[in-house]
């Protein structure tokens, strides 16, 4: 994939819209689209914290979420190293990132017109990102979710209760090129809550 045609994509986003900058897709090295067989993903980057872009550039020099002294800054940064501790894959070799690159506030308070666009860009960068196989793509949120079935297109094979009130855990597709939806895991820390590993640990069987 080409960094700089894309900087230049969202570069133009950005400005056209009046959105915070610097934007970023990718908690993790440019280089690492080329070999992850691990993918996970959110909707958009914080507005503080480790995951917030703190410079230029829509990848980061380093994995974010490896860094230890980072855990207890966000929800989701304790729970992606909960999960990369839990599938027993070095966050190193995790493709992390967001379905969307815009860092707000709150997503909703976007303008109609700039959401649709922020989605656009991301299902163009992810369908590029998806179309080398990966052996396990894992979605956390409902428009991760629903972005990332809509490009794998992999049939649902499992629909089961998380263990945290309503939420559910779903997979499709199969072992060697699997996708797994989770909830939020910002909202639901489901790596920390002892009920929920037990349907953790089936929806992710036999995956890595």
């Amino acid at each position: 994939m080409n960094q700089a045609a894309w900087q230049a994509r969202v570069d133009d986003v950005t400005g056209r819209f009046g959105l915070e900058s610097p934007a970023r897709f990718l908690f993790s090295p440019w280089a690492r689209i080329g070999d992850a067989e691990v993918v996970f993903a959110s909707r958009n980057p914080g507005f503080s914290g480790p995951d917030a872009p703190d410079a230029g550039g829509l990848a980061t020099d380093r994995s974010v979420y490896a860094e230890p002294d980072e855990a207890a800054t966000t929800p989701m940064t304790g729970q992606v190293q909960a999960l990369s501790a839990f599938l027993g894959v070095p966050l190193t070799r995790i493709l992390a990132g967001t379905i969307t690159p815009f860092r707000v506030a709150r997503f909703g308070d976007l303008a109609r017109d700039a959401r649709d666009t922020a989605f656009e860009l991301g299902r163009a960068f992810w369908s590029e990102v998806l179309a080398r196989p990966r052996r396990l793509v894992i979605a956390s949120g409902v428009e991760a979710a629903e972005m990332f079935r809509e490009i794998l297109g992999l049939p649902e094979t499992l629909n089961i209760a998380s263990g945290w009130g309503n939420t559910r855990l779903v997979r499709c597709g199969a072992p060697g090129r699997a996708l797994v939806l989770l909830p939020n895991l910002s909202q639901y820390r489901l790596f920390a809550r002892p009920a929920c590993r037990a349907p953790l640990a089936r929806v992710f069987e036999g995956l890595v």
